[in-house]
């Protein structure tokens, strides 16, 4: 028999699938046709089936779905460890994220978004994440070439806020100008990149978006039928605010505009009352779980609940700086099991509340879901977009590997994804990015690091 010509067949490795099964595979090979799956199965058996143009050797390797950050920061990627400098020359102003994170970013030019982009995208694909959404950035249009040239899968959404008080001048804008650039976006770049490109609506705060503005939001996204990825339940001046302002909490204040919907993908939703976890129940409201931002500056995040509730939660770093300056999603589940483990389990003797597996499903199929993309990404099945990455399991850190998903899931880290697979397209091989010079990066970022802290250190100090 003919064998069948195919672009791609990644063999011998063992493959985790996050099907709704939870299959796990070894000495397995997925077969790849342009930019889907075309089937997984026993490798003797699809070396005998098909013709590949290309063959990835996965032997001593685990075969995954690609990792999916919920909640980044593009913007941010130059502010790694900013703060932690800061603190020790000056006492930083409350909220630092009104008077130091907009100004920061408000203090970009284009250039400086773009090297942003293409070193925060070149960054998430070196640690075995595929796909990210971003919360609203400036001037998402000069991120877009980025995700583009770098190949990964991304969700772009502009920073918007028109309440001026506090705000530096390049960051406020006004419900009408909101609207006409999120368009503008959303016709520009929506379904680009054959697809690897999905254009949002943002909304950074509810003390800094009016009502009208938060109305124009609900009602652009509508029109254009997207999504709105916004901050919620973040921190307690954030309850404060709302109560003063509307006697509700900040989840009931969204629900009396109207606002939540199963289109409203809310990060971080740490300070939430039963009552609002009944509403994000109702509304099929995504959650975005940042666990470095939430247990550092909030506390622990009501994971547990919303799992039993059916709520779609996925995993989120919040970009390098909330995130402990690391992008890697896998140190993200790590500290979210110790911590929901100690504040769900221990205290009342009760078993782990949640397991790893649970931890990397929601960092894989969890966050597709939460995005609204689970039907293409998040699981490795025929039919489904070829995103998936290869762990190493020949590390000394991950020896001896008994159970592929227990290594995923407990022992690896972003220092053992060797290889990433986009859209069926190998975008980091042995290690090496194929779109991107990581050298030539590396000196521009240097260079450029300096400049930008200079100028920021002089509109903060």
């Amino acid at each position: 028999m003919e064998k069948q010509p195919i672009d791609l067949l990644i063999s011998n490795g063992a493959i985790i699938t996050m099907n709704a099964a939870g299959d796990v595979f070894e000495n397995a090979a997925v077969a790849i046709q342009g930019n889907s799956i075309l089937e997984i199965g026993p490798t003797t058996q699809l070396e005998t089936k098909y013709h590949p143009a290309q063959v990835l050797d996965a032997a001593d390797h685990i075969v995954m779905p690609g990792m999916v950050d919920t909640h980044f920061h593009t913007g941010q990627q130059f502010e790694r460890a900013i703060l932690q400098r800061l603190s020790k020359e000056m006492k930083l102003r409350e909220p630092v994220w009104q008077n130091y994170l907009i100004t920061f970013e408000a203090n970009l030019s284009d250039d400086d978004i773009y090297l942003s982009a293409l070193f925060a995208y070149a960054n998430l694909l070196k640690v075995g994440t595929t796909t990210f959404a971003d919360a609203g950035g400036p001037r998402p249009e000069c991120m877009a070439p980025a995700l583009e040239k770098t190949g990964v899968r991304g969700i772009l959404a502009r920073s918007t806020l028109d309440l001026q008080q506090g705000i530096p001048l390049e960051m406020q804008d006004t419900p009408a100008g909101v609207a006409e650039k999120g368009r503008s976006l959303f016709k520009e770049w929506n379904g680009k990149a054959g697809g690897r490109i999905r254009v949002w609506m943002g909304m950074r705060q509810i003390m800094i978006c009016s009502r009208e503005l938060l109305e124009t939001i609900r009602d652009l996204a509508a029109e254009l039928k997207t999504n709105i990825h916004i901050h919620l339940a973040e921190g307690t001046y954030e309850v404060d605010f709302a109560i003063e302002k509307s006697g509700l909490r900040p989840a009931e204040y969204l629900a009396s505009l109207g606002f939540l919907a199963p289109n409203v993908h809310a990060a971080h939703s740490v300070l939430l009352s039963e009552k609002e976890l009944d509403l994000y129940q109702r509304y099929d409201v995504s959650v975005a779980h940042c666990p470095a931002a939430a247990f550092r500056y909030c506390g622990p995040t009501k994971v547990p609940e919303m799992l039993k509730r059916g709520l779609r939660v996925g995993i989120g770093s919040d970009g390098p700086l909330a995130s402990g300056g690391s992008l890697d999603l896998f140190r993200q589940i790590h500290l979210s099991l110790y911590v929901l483990s100690t504040a769900y389990g221990l205290p009342y003797r009760n078993p782990a509340p949640i397991l790893e597996e649970d931890l990397l499903r929601m960092a894989t199929l969890g966050g597709a879901r939460a995005l609204s993309w689970g039907d293409e990404i998040g699981s490795l099945e025929p039919g489904k977009k070829a995103d998936l990455i290869l762990l190493t399991r020949n590390d000394l850190d991950v020896l001896p590997s008994y159970d592929p998903l227990f290594t995923a899931a407990s022992n690896a880290s972003g220092a053992q994804v060797r290889t990433v697979v986009v859209d069926g397209k190998i975008v980091l091989k042995d290690g090496v990015l194929t779109n991107v010079d990581e050298e030539e990066l590396k000196a521009k970022v240097k260079e450029a690091a300096p400049k930008i802290v200079r100028r920021f250190l002089e509109r903060v100090q």
